[in-house]
Order: C-alpha cells, then structure tokens, then sequence
C-alpha cells in the first residue's frame, strides 16, 4: 500500500538511513531504486522509478 512521497534524494535517504539502495528494473515500469527493512514485522519499502510523473521524491510503501 503506497503511503506516501517522501521528497528525498537517493544520497539524503542513504545517509539518514545507513544503507546502500538496491537497484533493478520492472517489466512495464522501467528502472527503479529502492531502500526496504522491516518496521514492527512490517515490509517497508522507499521506491522511485526513473521516469514515474509526478512529484519528486521516493514512495513510501507499506505491506499490510
């Protein structure tokens, strides 16, 4: 479930979290960058996908 655009570059998200992103592609979707962990036994993931519209910023992703 998308939550939220977190208007952070990939470096401030990396600094803040300690952690280096993964990097891939999705057929339909195009390359992307992402960060993920758990929070309370809960996936969470901070997503950007190259050429998404709209504003700038990673989405926040939560599994529920």
């Amino acid at each position: 479930m998308s939550v939220a655009i977190i208007p952070l570059s990939e470096a401030t998200i990396a600094s803040l979290l300690g952690a280096s992103p993964n990097y891939g592609t999705e057929s339909g979707l195009g390359a992307w960058v992402a960060f993920g962990g758990e929070l309370n036994s809960v996936a969470v993931e901070l997503i950007r996908y190259k050429h998404s519209p709209g504003p700038g910023g990673f989405e926040l992703r939560v599994d529920s």
